[in-house]
């Protein structure tokens, strides 16, 4: 009898011809993510399971998972995880690190460009068929060119946006628990403390691990240390900002503008943001790439087939 895998949220790729050909696959036919209340009911019969990152992983959801060995989680971060129950169950839990690093360090990148030169404020003027031809004052942008970039959280994302600053003349600087020495080396980076960080950088972006610690990291007084010029970028978490100290920032001007592709809530955001022309917004869609997504799935998948079949995970995390 082949063992079962549930899969919380049916992706495309190689990952699922992967499992398809050793074990049985316990899914839904559309690509809806399971309930909560189905994943309860069907996690009992798996022997492994593999999530998206929205499906949080507890005591609730795995109490009856007796036949479970490992859960694979579809994402780098696991704050979605409660990795204390997991080592407690002796649950392995794995995670889809470096796959996601060029994806995500592209996306950051995007985000800055487009809240710098205004780009969507530009694409909907034009759609509106209401622009009159140019204008030397329309839609005046800032440039990145010889600016600083503040990075919060040197880790692979961070090094990897940082590297790329090189091609604007930038300047670069980071905070983070230790400094990376070969990073420096590389780039010039210097590391400072956040409040530093905050005051010097022209565009602040973050990529640290979320923890309880960092929820909230970024609130009234962090943006009240920034420039009123500064851009403010999240592609990592939205636990790290506090969203109503954010809009009111941003609201008031006290920072020139920022881009988001995460949200505290997700997939719900306050309406209040909605209002804002100074602020881009995407829809976490940071390791959106075909090729990406395939690699993770594989990774995902990989590390399934290894625990199933008797050998270690590739890329345990507990």
């Amino acid at each position: 009898m082949k063992m079962k895998v549930l899969i919380g949220q049916r992706f495309f790729g190689e990952g699922i011809s992967l499992l398809e050909e050793r074990f049985e696959l316990i899914m839904r036919d559309d690509d809806k993510q399971m309930t909560r209340e189905e994943i309860k009911e069907l996690i009992k019969d798996a022997d492994a399971a593999l999530f998206m990152a929205t499906t949080r992983i507890d005591k609730d959801l795995l109490k009856d998972a007796l036949k479970l060995k490992i859960s694979a989680n579809f994402a780098v971060g696991v704050d979605n995880v409660d990795i204390e129950y997991a080592n407690s169950r002796n649950l392995i839990i794995t995670n889809t690190p470096d796959v996601v690093t060029n994806a995500t360090v592209e996306m950051t990148w995007a985000l800055i460009f487009a809240t710098s030169r205004r780009i969507i404020e530009a694409d909907a003027l034009v759609r509106s068929k209401t622009w009159e031809g140019f204008s030397p004052n329309l839609l005046l942008g800032k440039s990145i060119d010889g600016k600083t970039l503040g990075i919060i959280g040197a880790g692979r994302i961070g090094q990897g946006v940082g590297k790329k600053a090189k091609c604007f003349n930038m300047k670069v600087i980071y905070s983070g628990n230790t400094r990376k020495i070969d990073f420096e080396k590389e780039t010039g980076a210097k590391f400072v403390e956040l409040d530093e960080l905050l005051r010097e950088a022209d565009i602040v972006t973050i990529h640290a691990p979320f923890t309880k610690q960092t929820e909230d990291l970024i609130s009234k007084r962090e943006l009240a240390l920034m420039k009123k010029s500064a851009i403010f970028i999240n592609a990592a978490r939205g636990g790290f900002v506090n969203e109503d100290d954010l809009i009111e920032a941003l609201k008031n001007r006290d920072i020139w503008g920022a881009g988001l592709d995460v949200f505290k809530n997700e997939p719900h955001i306050k309406s209040e943001i909605f209002k804002l022309d100074n602020v881009v917004l995407s829809p976490h869609i940071g390791t959106a790439e075909e090729e990406t997504r395939d690699q993770m799935g594989i990774l995902a998948a990989k590390n399934i087939i290894e625990v199933l079949e008797g050998r270690e995970a590739l890329t345990k995390v507990n």
